[in-house]
């Protein structure tokens, strides 16, 4: 019946078009590189009146079927920076135009204009660097941290509301977030934040970032060198050598990273329970440190033939350390009258090494047809060693643990689009296979029977197809989508299959977008269906343990959590607003409860349903070299668990400002914050913090200083209170440092590799 009702409603969008004439193409630089917001007029032949005009979306690609019907006509097509192109055709055109370059043209005309840097359109928030302010703020990292509804750092960014996104940089998946640092934002030519990613994304992807560059330089060695050092308490550095050599259609690319961060951490923990009518009365306080030491090589080729014809093959090899690591706390426990003070410290010492093998393959017809091919090969291995010392009335009690985990996942994607009935259809598939092993040995003997040891595999299978469709007119467009996933999870404990925690899903996932652009104003509706696995790390059956009162682990019962979501985007010149319902079926939550009939509290997770509704309002105003952006929101939730309420909503706000200077001088300053409230079972406490940072650029030199967490206000401080079971958190997690980055940079050129989109949500479980 779906089917039925897609092809009717295709057959409908598409019938115009059947009867009338068609004009659609892609307009693409001497590269083949789609060229975005180009002028495509159609012409009478006879006396080149006006009949009919459009511009290029963001991939090239334009259509318009004229009311007036024509026997011979001509196609003028013109953007700045390039030669004006004519075409004839005879009633209609379908294929590629090419632009040349008009190099006089670009160092002659100086474009002046006040365009909104950010505009919000069909449910996606873009941002226009290249020519724009944003363009000399220095890397796509510093971009991204000054974009509205996306906040972060560098340790990863998330969209208000929809969590982590994937990024792409010209439709390659990031798997490193130092590959942003890299990017310098002059190369950008805009970044564009999809709020409601179609069918043709996986359905635990919540939003997409995509990033475009500009053509790249040609020919030759280029690369970039980046030292940066930071002060917190103690001092850390990250160094990352990147090279690309090309020549011709080939370009062969390298990459070298280390880092070094250490970081102490100030945490007060409190926690009140009974059990067996005793009160039990917990105050905790401690320093947990840490030095985590990583690198990273890779390298590849890239084939790059002028026809749009693309393959590469790129290798990446990482390996991380977590030593010395240690929790060192101080505990009382106050139990009707009676005091029990102990201490405990934990040494950790973890290693972690993968391989990542990804090769892709594309290939661009003339007629705007493209085929595409991408396949991933993972392997993880990672080793934790954990010793707990336990101390009371000088007895001591060793707690000795080791948990090895290694996993492959096999990945591959392919998909094609092609220009039908005025609009574009894409259709695809992808797979995976993953095998993921987890080992944990308790090496205390007493404690066997309690936190026993225990192997695990976990295998599994998934198998995906899926259909858009999106057609434009003149001020509509509209997006149809449906995917369909096949998964066969099987999950062994000690060698034997657990039927109860092994799964079988088949799905349809539908998604529909509806949208509305005319001048100033925007508005698009969509609604999608996405979901969410837990990771392979929640559904550990194995307990670590903590201290005598306290143990953590995983829930190998968790269910997937279904989400349908309803989204509703605006805008109005400089003023946007987003707002996103969902329905979170299942949802997969952190709680406190007993362990096994002792008086002891485990944190594990399980699932529960909730509704969640998250609204934001932005406005982005341009003032001369001052360049402000506000935010305020609210995040509502509606949850009951256990006969209490968890509904106060949480209040967000944000002033984001860049300056810019004469002679390449640039100020950033970030003020972000929110108030108390709940989310999931955690009562949240109000925080905010501020970023400052400078940068001067020089020809090939350019300069940061900057301190994140001006004025020493980030927290993470919540309460979480489960029947009886009361908790609260208290931690300085050292976010405050002090950071100078300079960045050498030679003939930079940003290599053109494309692959690493297969199994990009698989990836993020492991």
């Amino acid at each position: 019946m779906l089917r039925i009702s897609i092809i009717v409603i295709l057959s409908l969008i598409g019938g115009e078009a059947l009867l009338a004439q068609n004009y659609r193409g892609k307009v693409v630089d001497i590269h083949n590189q789609p060229i975005s917001y180009a002028n495509v007029v159609l012409l009478k032949r006879q006396d080149s009146t006006f009949v009919e005009g459009c511009i290029t979306d963001l991939d090239g690609f334009f259509s318009m079927t004229p009311t007036l019907q024509i026997a011979d006509g001509l196609l003028k097509i013109s953007c700045i920076g390039y030669k004006t192109a004519i075409i004839e055709t005879k009633g209609l055109y379908n294929g590629n135009i090419q632009l040349l370059e008009n190099m006089k043209e670009l160092q002659e005309i100086v474009v002046k204009g006040n365009k909104p840097t950010y505009e919000m359109k069909g449910g996606a928030l873009t941002a226009q660097v290249s020519g724009t302010i944003l363009g000399n703020l220095g890397t796509a990292s510093d971009v991204l941290k000054q974009m509205p509804l996306v906040s972060g750092d560098e340790d990863g960014f998330e969209v208000f509301g929809r969590g982590m996104p994937l990024i792409f940089i010209n439709k390659r998946q990031v798997r490193n977030q130092n590959e942003l640092k890299q990017l310098k934002s002059e190369n950008i030519k805009d970044i564009q934040v999809n709020l409601n990613p179609g069918s043709q994304y996986s359905t635990e992807v919540d939003a997409v970032i995509e990033i475009t560059t500009i053509k790249p330089l040609d020919g030759g060695l280029g690369g970039s060198l980046s030292l940066q050092g930071r002060q917190r308490k103690h001092f850390s550095d990250d160094e990352q050598l990147d090279l690309t050599y090309r020549n011709g259609n080939w370009d062969v690319f390298g990459m070298f990273y280390s880092n070094r961060n250490k970081r102490e951490q100030m945490q007060k923990n409190e926690s009140h329970f009974s059990y067996d009518s005793q009160p039990y009365n917990i105050t905790e306080h401690g320093i947990i440190e840490n030095t985590n030491k990583s690198l990273e090589l890779s390298g590849g080729v890239n084939y790059a033939k002028v026809q749009n014809y693309l393959w590469g093959l790129k290798y990446t090899y990482t390996e991380t350390k977590l030593h010395p690591a240690y929790f060192d706390f101080q505990s009382e426990l106050n139990n009707q009258n009676r005091i029990e003070i102990f201490s405990t410290y934990n040494d950790i010492l973890q290693r972690g090494a993968s391989h990542y093998i990804n090769t892709y393959f594309r290939k661009e017809f003339s007629n705007g047809t493209s085929v595409n091919a991408d396949a991933v090969y993972t392997n993880a291995q990672n080793k934790r060693e954990t010793t707990a010392y336990e101390t009371e009335k000088e007895i001591e009690v060793i707690v000795p643990s080791k948990n090895t985990s290694e996993s492959d996942l096999y990945a591959y994607k392919m998909w094609g689009d092609l220009m039908l009935l005025g609009g574009r259809l894409e259709l695809g598939a992808e797979g995976t296979q993953t095998l993921n092993e987890q080992e944990y040995l308790m090496q205390n003997e007493e404690l066997q029977d309690v936190l026993p040891s225990s192997e695990i595999d976990a295998k599994q299978y998934t198998a995906s197809i899926y259909a858009s469709y999106s057609k434009k007119w003149e001020n509509m467009s509209l997006n149809l989508g449906v995917r369909y996933e096949y998964v066969d999870f099987n999950y062994f404990s000690n060698g034997v299959k657990d039927d109860n925690s092994s799964k079988k899903y088949n799905d349809l996932f539908p998604s529909l977008s509806v949208a509305y652009n005319k001048n100033r104003f925007s508005i698009a509706a969509s609604y999608r269906t996405t979901i969410r696995k837990p990771t392979y790390q929640q559904l550990r059956s194995h307990v670590n343990y903590n201290n005598k009162y306290s143990y953590e682990g995983g829930n190998p019962s968790l269910q997937k959590n279904v989400n349908h979501n309803l989204n509703l985007t605006m805008r109005y010149g400089d003023i946007s607003f987003d707002c996103i319902y969902r329905y979170k079926k299942e949802d997969i939550m952190l709680v406190r409860q007993y362990y096994k009939e002792r008086p002891v509290i485990l944190t594990s997770f399980m699932n529960h349903d909730r509704h969640t509704l998250d609204l934001t309002v932005l406005y982005s105003p341009s003032i001369s070299v001052w360049k402000p952006t506000f935010n305020a929101g609210v995040s509502l939730q509606k949850l009951r668990y256990e006969g209490k309420d968890y509904n106060k909503p949480i209040f967000k706000y944000g002033w984001r400002n860049i300056i810019s200077f004469p002679h390449n001088w640039m100020l950033t300053f970030n003020l972000e914050g929110q108030s108390s409230g709940d989310s999931q079972l955690a009562s949240k406490r109000c925080n905010f913090y501020s970023d400052l940072s400078i940068k001067k650029s020089y020809e090939w030199i350019d300069i940061y200083i900057g301190a994140v967490d001006l004025f020493n206000t980030y927290r993470d401080r919540w309460t979480m209170k489960v029947g009886d079971i009361y908790y609260n958190k208290w931690n300085n997690p050292d976010q405050r440092f002090v950071y100078l980055r300079t960045v050498f940079t030679f003939n930079k050129a940003t290599n053109k590799y494309k692959g690493g989109t297969a199994g990009a949500s698989e990836r993020s479980r492991l």
